[in-house]
């Protein structure tokens, strides 16, 4: 007999019917087997594991449809420069890594943006050389399309003076013509000769920890687009019944012609762990002014940004993909990069009219035109947003795009033309926390609650929408809207208790604290204590 819980007495709003409001579910083994009257269900489920909410309000769990959990995994397990407020502080949280690490030995992390220091300046090898020429150090930036290195680091990969760009990318050189210690986009690849990599064992316990993290934000599944180790080792984890998330995997667009030939169509795989599609991209970042842009930045009258893929490269990788049935998810943050995937995009649709279109999505779409951001419904293109980079890119918008930030994050003016919106966090480039990200969807303001009254707070959305960009049009994204994203009798028991009513709570309240059980497949994968199961 399959286990049964049945959990009563609180708020539960039916999958597409907010206006429905029952008090009860049923779970049978990993499937919803009904949705009602709680003194009902009880009755119909006498043997039941009956778990009172006290009130307490009940929703689909979150999916993540933007989350790096490999890249998180290693943010765990290494020096973690989130949040400094200073080169010094950084360097501080460095040096007590350095005095515990053996000589010779890389000290590796992430995190640092210079946008949150008072200069605003990149720091450079030689910050770094002052808390040690012993170790070779690599630390890549918050938003990852930066490396900062030290001498020793850059001696050891071979990065000198005389090396050049590679494609795609830059080696920022000092006022002597040496390397800075910053690689920007693809040159941060001339690093990877000196980086230490995990064995499978060590990954999957690396990549459990963080999906039990990330659980306990109420999480149940996420789009990630990891390396082909982690996809082994997620392999390994679901043999061991130890995927307390579910894993929609995009592999790296250079695997396009190899599983293509192997006939894969995508999703592949089963609910819990998928091949779904194929990761690409095509500019750099706001944090590190790498975005692909129209006009210059402000204040930097040469900085149009990096390209790192032509249009004849992404219309043949769109091409190939369309034929394969992969949908692509081609990461764009500049307003010129956004423009250069919906042309090719809306090329490539026109040119294969008896094709299936698969789930392309622009990841980020932070900057678009008005133009722009008609055509995302047009051409067919799921933008893949992350409202937490509201919060903390505001002011950096202001500072690098000026007035062009009308266009920025535009979450409002995307459902108003009828795209799907599909919400994420980026992790571990912003915290995981949904809840964190609805509050930046539904107020438009960072943690300090500012701007006032919201930033383009024309682009808004209200607690539902944003609810449905974390939870059905997440599912849509990965391919499983039938069997998750929604409360429905026969979906999979994916869901979360909250102790506060989404429609009714002040957002400013909102935060992971507020998750109080996680439930994935019917198996709880986070319990708060104050919730009594028994």
């Amino acid at each position: 007999m399959e286990k049964q819980t049945v959990l009563f007495g609180g708020t539960i709003r039916c999958a597409g019917s907010p206006d429905r409001v029952v008090d009860a579910i049923a779970v049978q083994g990993d499937r919803i087997v009904q949705i009602g009257d709680g003194a009902e269900l009880k009755s119909l489920f006498p043997r039941a594991h009956h778990v009172s909410l006290e009130g307490r309000y009940l929703v689909p769990g979150f999916i993540d449809s933007h989350c790096h959990v490999e890249l998180y995994a290693h943010k765990i397990q290494n020096v973690n420069l989130m949040g400094t407020q200073s080169l010094q502080e950084a360097l501080e949280r460095i040096r007590a890594r350095v005095l515990a690490t053996p000589a010779g030995k890389l000290v590796i992390g992430r995190g640092w943006n210079k946008n949150d220091w008072p200069t605003h300046s990149f720091p450079t090898r030689l910050d770094l050389d002052s808390v040690s020429v012993d170790h070779p150090i690599v630390m890549f930036s918050k938003d990852g399309h930066a490396a900062w290195a030290n001498s020793r680091a850059l001696l050891q990969a071979g990065v000198t003076r005389t090396t050049a760009d590679p494609e795609g990318g830059k080696i920022q050189k000092d006022n002597a013509g040496e390397p800075s210690g910053i690689l920007f986009e693809s040159a941060e690849g001339l690093l990877d000769p000196i980086r230490e990599t995990p064995d499978q064992k060590t990954l999957q316990q690396w990549l459990y920890q963080a999906m039990v993290a990330l659980s306990q934000d109420g999480i149940t599944a996420v789009r990630t687009p990891d390396g082909v180790a982690a996809f082994r080792a997620y392999q390994c984890l679901l043999q061991q019944d130890r995927l307390p998330v579910r894993i929609g995997f995009y592999y790296p667009d250079g695997y396009v012609d190899s599983l293509a030939r192997t006939g894969v169509r995508a999703p592949f795989g089963n609910d819990r762990l998928a091949v779904c599609g194929l990761k690409a991209f095509i500019d750099g970042a706001l944090g590190s002014q790498t975005a692909e842009m129209f006009d210059c930045y402000e204040n930097a009258p040469d900085n149009l940004g990096i390209s790192t893929m032509s249009d004849s490269e992404v219309l043949d990788l769109f091409t190939k993909a369309t034929e394969a049935g992969l949908p692509v998810a081609i990461h764009a943050i500049g307003d010129k990069a956004n423009h250069r995937v919906l042309d090719v995009a809306e090329r490539v649709r026109k040119s294969l009219p008896n094709i299936p279109w698969p789930r392309h999505s622009i990841e980020h779409a932070q900057l678009l035109t008005r133009e722009d951001i008609a055509r995302m419904a047009e051409v067919g293109l799921i933008a893949s947003m992350q409202p937490l980079h509201v919060s903390g890119d505001w002011k950096m918008a202001d500072r690098h795009w000026g007035q062009r930030s009308k266009g920025a994050y535009a979450f409002r003016s995307l459902l108003n033309v009828r795209a799907r919106l599909a919400f994420g966090s980026d992790c571990p480039v912003e915290e995981a926390s949904p809840m964190l990200g609805m509050r930046a969807a539904v107020t438009r303001t960072d943690l300090d609650c500012q701007p006032e009254g919201g930033w383009y707070p024309e682009e808004k959305l209200t607690p539902m929408e944003a609810l449905a960009a974390y939870t059905l049009q997440g599912s849509y994204a990965m391919g499983f809207e039938s069997q998750i994203g929604s409360l429905a009798e026969g979906k999979k028991a994916d869901l979360v208790v909250l102790d506060c009513d989404l429609l009714a709570s002040d957002p400013f309240e909102w935060s992971s604290e507020r998750v109080v059980l996680t439930m994935m497949n019917g198996q709880i994968t986070h319990h708060r204590g104050d919730l009594k199961l028994e």
